[in-house]
């Protein structure tokens, strides 16, 4: 398993009439940092160790956001359950796409939660797919243009766009819980993986439903916790105030933070919750400075559009 925090990826069209561009993207890839880890029939290219997937073998790519790796960096699976692969990915990983990299077939499927994104578009004879928008347009400049109104009007009224649009018309974002086969051209994209709510039960009652909810959520937290002391982002709203009463249900300390001043309306609410609770909570204020010399990174985290 190679794990890539940037992916790129052209699948040449059935009747295209024109083959991967497999040097010009090796050479942007070698600009960029990545390696190219498929250059036929299809093109593959990720920030990894070249030489970790050969085009006579399968390999799996997990593509994730830096650092939220749960193993080592270089985690190489050698016998690949191709019918399961999630079964090698999912301890590594919660929120993650996944490549499977055949010889004559490429498996791309996205984030069940749709976190962690990818997108696409149709150019060139094929399809290019990557997780950022930013390594699109480098990669192919006239993806730029035109722009997405509806998608630019959305973003200004909600602070980004709606679905599956994004500011530029010819990208869009892959769905959640999708997957996408490629072979020898023919593309087919299913949606098997989305998260399906399960069936309503026509007898539960409103304070049986919460119970399970409760206890659910108290599973959860103790799963992830390991039974140790946790910092927990307090804002004084619903979720993070089901969290608190979680934590203290499950039998778990923890100490609560504010992000802001004491006299924001946010900070008070936190400060209430957290002395009716009985827990220890802080305020960490956020200072110009740091909001002014990460504005770069955090714009290319998200690429403007959340």
């Amino acid at each position: 398993m190679i794990p890539a925090s940037r992916v790129v990826c052209f699948l040449p069209a059935r009747n295209g009439g024109e083959s991967a561009p497999t040097e010009p993207m090796t050479a942007w890839g070698e600009r960029a940092g990545m390696a190219c880890l498929r250059a036929t029939p299809y093109v593959v290219l990720a920030d990894a160790e070249t030489g970790q997937a050969r085009n006579d073998e399968p390999a799996l790519v997990l593509n994730l956001d830096p650092g939220k790796l749960r193993g080592p960096r270089a985690t190489r699976v050698q016998a690949i359950d191709i019918t399961d692969p999630h079964s090698a990915a999912a301890p590594a990983a919660e929120i993650y796409n996944l490549l499977i990299l055949g010889r004559d077939s490429l498996v791309v499927e996205s984030d069940r939660l749709g976190l962690k994104p990818l997108y696409w578009a149709e150019a060139q004879g094929g399809l290019a797919l990557a997780n950022r928008i930013l390594d699109l347009i480098a990669l192919l400049p006239n993806l730029l243009a035109p722009i997405d109104t509806i998608a630019l009007k959305e973003m200004l009224a909600f602070g980004h766009p709606l679905g599956e649009r994004t500011l530029h018309a010819r990208i869009r974002r892959f769905p959640a819980g999708a997957a996408l086969r490629w072979c020898g051209g023919q593309v087919r994209i299913d949606r098997r993986r989305r998260i399906k709510a399960p069936p309503i039960e026509q007898r539960l009652s409103i304070g049986e439903a919460a119970d399970q909810v409760a206890h659910r959520l108290e599973a959860s937290v103790r799963a992830r916790s390991g039974g140790h002391p946790v910092l927990l982002g307090l804002t004084g709203g619903f979720d993070s105030r089901n969290l608190l009463g979680a934590c203290q249900a499950a039998g778990i300390a923890c100490e609560a933070i504010t992000y802001g001043e004491r006299h924001h309306a946010e900070a008070k609410v936190a400060r209430a919750v957290a002395r009716r609770a009985g827990v220890a909570h802080r305020v960490m204020p956020i200072s110009p400075r740091n909001v002014r010399d990460n504005i770069s990174r955090n714009l290319r985290a998200i690429e403007a559009t959340a």
